[in-house]
């Protein structure tokens, strides 16, 4: 008869989350309106600079539209919440206030220059829906993991009261002998 084989003790405790993480944590309070201040200063910051550098409000002649910035960081950084939000408020500005040409009407001027807005909207959704699911299929990811660890230390406690039966049952056999 063979002697039974031990299987040594696991030198490190299996890394385990900490007990906030997840999704059923949440945003801190002051971590939800983090978004909301970052876009508004991201496009005060975007007017100001239009301003100082061209000496208009107005991005007419730039070869790229300085709204695209917010509204694509938005989007990839916070999601499609976030991201259309962003569009929004962009496209809001854009026919409402630095839309060149005399105020005809919203409607008109919403003809004329809607096709940004409709731009970034898409765009946001684009960004954005990508980010959301990556950011749910970690979660999904994580909670697969989290199942895995613990069926892992299950296993380990049945694996170590294996050995302990194994152990009396060979004290056992040997004591017979």
């Amino acid at each position: 008869m063979q002697p039974a084989k031990t299987i040594p003790p696991q030198t490190e405790p299996l890394p385990h989350p900490p007990p906030d993480s997840g999704p059923a944590a949440g945003p801190a309070p002051r971590q939800r309106a983090l978004p909301a201040v970052e876009l508004l200063a991201m496009v005060g910051l975007l007017l100001g600079l239009l301003y100082l550098l061209t000496g208009r409000w107005s991005p007419e002649g730039l070869a790229v539209h300085p709204f695209w910035l917010p509204v694509l960081l938005m989007a990839a950084r916070y999601g499609l919440g976030w991201g259309m939000a962003a569009a929004i408020l962009c496209g809001g500005l854009e026919i409402a206030v630095l839309s060149p040409g005399p105020a005809t009407g919203v409607l008109r001027r919403i003809s004329e220059t809607g096709a940004l807005p409709l731009a970034w909207a898409a765009a946001a959704l684009l960004v954005g829906g990508m980010r959301d699911r990556m950011a749910r299929q970690l979660a999904a990811q994580d909670k697969a993991l989290a199942g895995a660890r613990a069926d892992a230390a299950r296993l380990e406690q049945r694996a170590e009261e294996a050995l302990r039966q194994s152990a009396e049952l060979r004290d056992r056999a040997a004591g017979l002998q």
